[in-house]
């Protein structure tokens, strides 16, 4: 079983080479295929993933029923609903496989336990919670203050295997803007080039 990217994900440099073990040991892998749910509007979170391969979507359903992409994972990333996961109440998102996807499965039973016997990963846990609550709420200031221009090439610019792996109408929503205002974008951006 190939476990680089645990690896990878939990590098701390307090972490012991036992203790990553122990870790990387606890994770299962699976493999789901594209539509498949990982986690329902309404349920609990019991785990956790880290995708190996393929894309996932976040969203939720607003009051006309209409669907808002609040998230797009793509590999190496942390799959979680943080709210549901650690509070252990129900989620208002659903997260879906928007292709087939590998990835590394962790319960929360464990990974509590863990934090509790390993100081290290809980300092790994920290730090990744405080740098996604920095990702949350730049992405909802640039929401307000960036033109959807800027916000689609922010995008790209940081995860530019997007629109290799994820069709154009979920990142037209995560950006909150209509498939054809990102075609006019697209096509803008394509003459200047």
């Amino acid at each position: 079983m190939e476990t680089t990217l645990l690896h990878e994900v939990y590098n701390h440099p307090n972490l012991t080479k036992i203790d990553l073990e122990k870790i990387v040991d606890a994770h299962e892998l699976i493999r789901l295929s594209k539509g498949s749910i990982l986690l329902q509007d309404g349920d609990i979170s019991k785990c956790y993933y880290i995708l190996i391969s393929g894309s996932i979507r976040s969203y939720v359903v607003d009051y006309l029923g209409r669907e808002h992409t609040t998230q797009l994972y793509l590999p190496k990333e942390v799959v979680i609903e943080e709210a549901s996961l650690f509070h252990q109440i129900p989620t208002q998102e659903t997260f879906v496989c928007i292709s087939d996807c590998e990835l590394w499965k962790m319960n929360i039973e464990v990974f509590n336990k863990f934090f509790v016997e390993i100081p290290a990963l809980a300092e790994w846990g920290r730090n990744w919670m405080s740098y996604q609550l920095l990702l949350s709420k730049q992405s909802k200031i640039d929401l307000i203050k960036e033109s959807a221009l800027t916000r689609y090439t922010k995008l790209i610019t940081t995860k530019p295997e997007i629109l290799q792996k994820v069709p154009l109408k979920y990142i037209a929503s995560y950006l909150g803007i209509t498939d054809s205002s990102l075609s006019r974008i697209r096509k803008d951006m394509a003459i200047k080039e």
